[in-house]
């Protein structure tokens, strides 16, 4: 109250208010909380902040509406999304040093909207810039935001057919997500990618194969041998995991059953 008395026009203003908006938050006044936060001055390097609080309060309000029911759920899903919009452009106006961060939420929760809708085109050029970041990091572990980041890249290059990409993310994964169901579902579905690309190989080395075309059947059987090696490698860090479902049990069991007998179509019964 101090400082909105004494620097109505100052950033340290703004900053007051962010951080009551907050507090009506932490109180469970979503609406009232939404109010402090568009108070913030238009023309202050933390309006595109306070754009993203209000747009994160309204997607938390339709995320809860959505499962009860509510009609107004829509139209906060709608205000969400304009005002992530709002505030990825303000972003780009102006990015101090210090926003960055805030910056990269706006981007990673605009995109997980997107996805919400199957939006996958529009959510990858989102999500690339901050995947490239993770890339250019020697990660050990994972934190909340990286897994966001990871698990909705791996869903958005698989949804758009990028399997080079989905598959770099998902070593990612493996090397540094922890042994927990979240990530484990998730690599699951990084394995089905792997599974489904030698799935193509093998279908063109039998297509090779009937052509009677060497230089063909050469390159598929080199294509071939790799992504079965590929599915190998992954197939085994996988496994090697403690917590993982029912379903994704199944499916490593399904694929070792593919492998067995992928093995002993080329004789090799011992493998």
């Amino acid at each position: 109250e101090f400082l909105l008395k004494q620097f109505p026009q100052h950033a340290e203003a703004d900053d007051a208010r962010i951080a009551r908006g907050k507090l009506k938050l932490i109180q469970g006044d979503g609406n009232g909380a939404i109010e402090i936060f568009k108070s913030v001055n238009p023309v202050s390097d933390r309006y595109p902040v306070a754009l993203q609080y209000a747009g994160a309060t309204y997607w938390a309000m339709y995320v809860d509406g959505k499962k009860k029911g509510d009609a107004g759920a829509a139209e906060h899903r709608k205000t969400a999304v304009e005002l992530m919009q709002q505030s990825a452009a303000e972003f780009k106006k102006n990015t101090g040093a210090g926003q960055i961060a805030a910056q990269q939420e706006t981007q990673l929760l605009l995109a997980e909207m997107h996805l919400e809708q199957d939006e996958t085109a529009a959510a990858l050029p989102l999500l690339q810039p901050l995947v490239d970041g993770l890339k250019s990091k020697q990660l050990t572990s994972l934190d909340r935001n990286s897994l966001r980041i990871l698990v909705s890249a791996l869903r958005a290059y698989s949804s758009e057919n990028q399997p080079q990409q989905a598959v770099e993310v998902g070593q990612i994964l493996l090397a540094a997500g922890d042994d927990i169901p979240v990530v484990n579902g998730v690599l699951i579905e990084f394995a089905r990618i792997v599974r489904s690309n030698w799935k193509k190989t093998a279908n063109e080395l039998a297509a090779a194969e009937q052509s009677k075309e060497e230089g063909r059947i050469n390159n598929a059987k080199l294509a071939e041998a790799a992504a079965r090696e590929s599915l190998i490698k992954v197939q085994t860090q996988i496994s090697a995991r403690k917590q993982i479902d029912l379903g994704g049990q199944v499916f490593l069991a399904e694929t070792c059953q593919d492998l067995a007998q992928n093995f002993k179509v080329l004789g090799e019964n011992d493998k």
